[in-house]
């Protein structure tokens, strides 16, 4: 119960933290902490919020890392809340035992990294506004 209360706090307060970072970014005060990240440590992190739903709706998760991507530079926090939004809602939006895959693999000097489910998919109706603010 302990393990599942931190987890869901650490969800909670990167939900917190991503509604602060959309006002700073609005008033153009965002900040961003880069430093060497090592791509399997931040994935591991993202993945260690999301894995009790994942588990609980029996969701087979695999990731691959991509040999010789071992250290990216960027802003560790933020980029762990992105991979939690992104494996979030994967593991929502996937029926029960579905499979879901993670991939780290470098593409001209950056690193690309995609989510994969076996969800339905965003509705093309839906297209139009998956970029607004809370579309």
């Amino acid at each position: 119960c302990l393990g599942l209360s931190m987890q869901s706090g650490e969800i909670l307060l990167g939900m917190i933290n991503d509604l602060l970072d959309i006002a700073k970014m609005e008033y153009g005060s965002l900040q961003l902490q880069r430093a060497p990240i090592a791509a399997a440590e931040l994935l591991e992190r993202a993945l260690r919020q999301v894995q009790g739903l994942a588990r609980e709706r029996r969701h087979t998760v695999s990731t691959h890392v991509a040999p010789g991507v071992l250290l990216i530079d960027g802003d560790e926090e933020k980029l762990v809340r992105v991979l939690v939004n992104l494996l979030g809602n994967a593991v929502k939006f996937t029926p029960t035992g579905g499979a879901i895959t993670v991939r780290m693999t470098p593409q001209g000097g950056e690193l690309l990294c995609c989510v994969q489910d076996t969800g339905e998919g965003i509705p093309p109706e839906a297209f139009d506004r998956i970029f607004e603010k809370f579309g």
